[in-house]
């Protein structure tokens, strides 16, 4: 099973990861966690409006 789990804080090792890895770390089935850190992602949104 894979998990996924998206962490949105800028916090390296703050609660919310922490949270996360406890979480994962208490199921019981064998999972493979992929932790993606939201902040050190270049995210970039472009809106085009259409002459309509």
């Amino acid at each position: 099973m894979n998990i996924l789990a998206l962490v949105g804080s800028p916090r390296r090792l703050g609660n919310s990861e922490l949270m996360v890895k406890e979480i994962s770390r208490r199921i019981p089935d064998p999972h493979r966690l992929k932790l993606v850190r939201l902040p050190e992602m270049d995210i970039r949104f472009k809106f085009f409006v259409a002459n309509l």
